[in-house]
C-alpha cells in the first residue's frame, strides 16, 4: 500500500513540476499553440478542483475540531460538577 502511495505522490509532484515550469512547454516538442492552450486549460481546471477539494477537507476538519472541543468542554463541566458535589458532601 505504501508503494502505491509513494508512486502517487511522485506522480503528483512530477505533474506539478511540469505545470509550474512554463519554459518546458516552449521547447520544440510543444510547438503547437493549441496543445499549450489545452494544457493551460487543464491546468486551470485542475487548480480549481484541487482548491475546492482542499477547501472541503479543511471545512470538515474544522467541524471535527469544533465537535471535539464541545465534547471536551462538556466533559470538563461534568467533572467539575461532580467535584463540587463531592466537596459539598464532605
Amino acid at each position: 500500500m505504501s508503494i502505491i502511495l509513494e508512486f502517487l505522490a511522485l506522480l503528483i509532484f512530477g505533474f506539478l513540476v511540469f505545470l509550474t515550469h512554463k519554459n518546458i512547454m516552449e521547447t520544440e516538442v510543444f510547438e503547437k499553440e493549441d496543445f499549450v492552450k489545452s494544457i493551460e486549460s487543464i491546468d486551470e481546471k485542475l487548480k480549481n478542483s484541487f482548491n475546492s477539494f482542499i477547501l472541503k477537507i479543511l471545512i470538515r476538519v474544522k467541524i471535527l475540531v469544533l465537535q471535539l472541543s464541545n465534547f471536551l468542554e462538556n466533559t470538563i463541566q461534568k467533572i467539575n460538577k461532580n467535584a463540587t458535589k463531592k466537596d459539598k458532601i464532605s
